[in-house]
C-alpha cells in the first residue's frame, strides 16, 4: 500500500463477548449490485509491512507456507447453473443510523463454523466491499485509503451462533482503518470489494496467533479459552465465531487526538461478501441444496444464518436483534435470480507446522531434521521476517541462529 495511512491497525485481545441472538431467522437486505473485485492486500499486523496484488478476477493468491485450515470464500455457488458474479450482504447504510434493520449503521455482524480442538489460527483472511469514494492518486490500480473509514474483525471461542454456550469468550479483535474504498466515477450499481490475508505473527518471537478449543490450559499461543474443549453439538470439533462491524468515516477517533477522523460526506453504504464453504449445489427438481465438502479444510460447520447484534440503550453491551438468512440458496437461472447462502467470507491459516513445534519448517510435519534446518537457513539468508528470532527485530545475526536452534533443539510434542 502506498498511502500515508492506508489500512492501519488497532489490536484487542479477549475481546467483549456478544448476547445470545434469536434463534428465529429473519430476512435480511442483500446487496444486488455488481461487485467488482480490485485487489488483494497482504498486511501483517505486527511488523506493519503491506503487499498489494491487484486482481482482475476472485482468484485468492496463496500466503506463504501456511496450511488453510477452514475456508469460506466461493462467492460463486451456482457456477453450475450460470451464476457469474457474486454477491454481497447490504450491511452498513449512513442512512440507517437510529434504525435496527439488517443495514443499520455501526452493527455486528456475526457468522460461526467448527474447528478441531487446540487448533492454532496464526493468519486469517478478510474481505469488505464498499462504495466509500477513494482516490488513487499514484495510479497504482486501488484506492489510496479513505481517512476514517474503518472496520473491526474479531474472533471468539466456543460460540455456534444462536446455541446458547458457557464458554463463549472472545479472543481477539483488530480494527483497520483508513482502508481502500471505490476509485474512478461512482457507479450506483457496483461496490468496490478487497480482499487481504491478514498474517498475526512476525516470526516466533511476537505473535498474536490465538488457539480455537484449547483443551488442557496450555495453549502453544497467548490467546485462548481457559474455559474450552466443550463440544456443545457432539460433532467432535471445538466451535468458534467471527464478526464484521463497519465504522463510517467521521465518527470514530482511530488515532485517540480528540478529533473524529475522516468526512461525512465519505459515508457510503458497505457489506461483506457472501460464500458458500467448498461443495456443491444440487437440483432435485424442486429445490437445491447446498452440500457441503467434509473433507478439511472445507468450512465445516457452516449454517445458512448469521446473527446480528446493537447497542440499543446505549450501555456499551451489544444485545441480539436477532438470527438472519436470505431466504435459502437459489440458483434458478431463469430469470437468473441467484439467491445467496447466508455465510460470510472468512479464511483461517494455521501454523506449518504442529502446534507447539515452531522450529517444524518442512515436511514432514511434526519431524524435525536437517531440511527444517535448510529452511531455516535459506530464511536467514533472505532476511526474511520469519527468521528474525531475537532481538533487536529487524537485525539477522548470530542470535536469530541460536534462538532456533534452542528451538529446534526443543523438539515437537
Amino acid at each position: 500500500m502506498k498511502a500515508k495511512n492506508a489500512l492501519s491497525v488497532v489490536l484487542a485481545a479477549g475481546v467483549v463477548t456478544p448476547a445470545l441472538a434469536d434463534v428465529s431467522p429473519q430476512m435480511a437486505t442483500r446487496g444486488i449490485m455488481k461487485t467488482n473485485h480490485v485487489a488483494h492486500i497482504y498486511y501483517n499486523v505486527v511488523t506493519g509491512e503491506k503487499v498489494a496484488t491487484l486482481l482482475d478476477g476472485s482468484a485468492r493468491p496463496a500466503e506463504g507456507a501456511n496450511p488453510e485450515v477452514w475456508i469460506a470464500d466461493n462467492d460463486l455457488p451456482c457456477a453450475a447453473f450460470g451464476q457469474t458474479g457474486g454477491f454481497f450482504g447490504l450491511m452498513d447504510s449512513p442512512n440507517c443510523y437510529t434504525c435496527f434493520t439488517s443495514t443499520a449503521t455501526g452493527l455486528i455482524f456475526l457468522d460461526w463454523g467448527d474447528l478441531p480442538f487446540d487448533q492454532v489460527i496464526d493468519c486469517v483472511g478478510i474481505t469488505w466491499a464498499t462504495q466509500a469514494p477513494d482516490v488513487d492518486l499514484d495510479s497504482d490500480g486501488l484506492g489510496d485509503g479513505v481517512p476514517g473509514f474503518g472496520a473491526f474483525w474479531a474472533w471468539y471461542d466456543g460460540d455456534n451462533g444462536f446455541d446458547s454456550s458457557a464458554t463463549r469468550q472472545g479472543l481477539l479483535a483488530i480494527g483497520l482503518f483508513d482502508l481502500p474504498g471505490q476509485t474512478g466515477p461512482f457507479d450506483p450499481n457496483t461496490a468496490t470489494v478487497y480482499t487481504a490475508t491478514v498474517d498475526l505473527v512476525s516470526g516466533f518471537s511476537s505473535s498474536l496467533a490465538f488457539e480455537v478449543g484449547d483443551t488442557d490450559s496450555a495453549s502453544s499461543t497467548t490467546i485462548f479459552n481457559p474455559l474450552s474443549g466443550v463440544d456443545q453439538d457432539s460433532d467432535g470439533l471445538a466451535e468458534f465465531s467471527y464478526a464484521l462491524q463497519f465504522v463510517q468515516p467521521g465518527t470514530f477517533d482511530w488515532d485517540s487526538d480528540g478529533i473524529l477522523d475522516g468526512d461525512v460526506a465519505d459515508q457510503a453504504i458497505n457489506g461483506w461478501t457472501l460464500v458458500s464453504g467448498n461443495g456443491t449445489v444440487e437440483f432435485d427438481g424442486t429445490s437445491y441444496t447446498y452440500v457441503p465438502e467434509t473433507a478439511v479444510p472445507g468450512a465445516t460447520g457452516i449454517e445458512d444464518v448469521f446473527d446480528i447484534f446493537t447497542d440499543v440503550d446505549s450501555d456499551g453491551v451489544f444485545e441480539a436483534v436477532g438470527t438472519f438468512w436470505y431466504g435459502g440458496i437459489n440458483c434458478d437461472p431463469n430469470p437468473a435470480v441467484f439467491n445467496p447462502y447466508a455465510q460470510f467470507y472468512m479464511i483461517l491459516f494455521g501454523p506449518s507446522g504442529p502446534a507447539g513445534c515452531p522450529a517444524d519448517l518442512a515436511p514432514p510435519s511434526g519431524v524435525l531434521n536437517i531440511f527444517d534446518i535448510q529452511a531455516y537457513i535459506a530464511l536467514y539468508n533472505a532476511q526474511d521476517p520469519a527468521a528474525d528470532l531475537a532481538a533487536p527485530t529487524g537485525v539477522w545475526n548470530i542470535f536469530d541462529i541460536q534462538a532456533y536452534i534452542a528451538l529446534y533443539n526443543a523438539g515437537c510434542p
